[in-house]
C-alpha cells in the first residue's frame, strides 16, 4: 500500500489507475496538482532533475489516515529535503 496525494488532473489519474489497488490510501484532491519529476540523463554528463512539487507541498501528516497506518509492515519516507 502506498500513501499520497495527488489531484483530479490527467497525470494524477493515471498514477492511480497504474498503480491499481496499491493506491487505495491515495487521497484526491481537486485543488491540487499532480507532483512529478523528470529526470535529464544525457550521456557523458550528470543526471539533472526537473522536479515540480504540486501535491507534494500539500501533504501533512494528516494525509496519512489511521487505516493506512494499520496496513503498514514496512515505512520508507522518500526524498524529504524535497517535500
Amino acid at each position: 500500500t502506498m500513501v499520497g496525494l495527488i489531484g483530479t488532473d490527467v497525470f494524477g489519474m493515471n498514477v492511480q489507475n497504474l498503480l491499481g489497488p496499491l493506491a487505495k490510501c491515495f487521497q484526491v484532491d481537486d485543488k491540487v496538482q499532480t507532483s512529478y519529476s523528470i529526470v535529464l540523463d544525457p550521456p557523458g554528463h550528470d543526471r539533472m532533475f526537473l522536479h515540480f512539487p504540486g501535491a507534494n507541498a500539500d501533504f501533512v501528516s494528516a494525509n496519512v489516515t489511521d487505516y493506512a497506518l494499520s496496513l503498514v509492515t514496512h515505512l520508507h519516507f522518500g526524498y524529504p529535503p524535497l517535500m
